[in-house]
């Protein structure tokens, strides 16, 4: 079943807001402890940009030089020109929630990077061991432009 969520962030461009799709599935498994298996994953991104002018919300497809850091506890966007390490055009994700081994992946979280130039997934790889020991949820650590 897909579903999305909803972020909104700050950029040098103005307000923007990302739509996250999301993929929920609950299988006929449990884990070790006896809980079901569902498992969320992330699927794609669409990017708009508030017009205050018309008061609208327009699809951007492109960042241009920003990076986004989407997540749970706080979303980012900063110039990659300033930190060439990180990929321009890019958005990097945390999940939102935890998941018990995404069908097929091996992975037990939902983190990676989308590329909007080649509209392609890196997943990143996770804490391998006890998946219900990862509380809070994964956040982002980005530069701090002033050190």
């Amino acid at each position: 079943m897909l579903f999305d969520k909803l972020y909104l962030y700050w950029s040098s461009s103005g307000l923007m807001m990302v739509r996250r799709d999301l993929n929920y599935d609950d299988v006929d498994e449990y884990d070790e402890y006896g809980d079901q298996i569902i498992t969320i994953e992330t699927v794609g991104f669409k990017i708009f940009k508030l017009d205050t002018i018309v008061e609208t919300w327009c699809e951007v497809k492109s960042l241009g030089d920003d990076v986004l850091f989407l997540g749970s506890n706080s979303t980012i966007s900063f110039s990659a020109l300033d930190f060439p390490s990180y990929k321009k055009n890019c958005i990097y994700f945390s999940n939102t929630q935890l998941n018990f081994k995404i069908k097929g992946t091996g992975r037990d979280l939902d983190v990676g990077a989308f590329s909007l130039d080649e509209e392609k997934f890196e997943h990143f790889g996770a804490y391998v061991g006890d998946s219900k020991s990862v509380w809070p949820y994964p956040i982002w650590v980005v530069p701090n432009p002033f050190n």
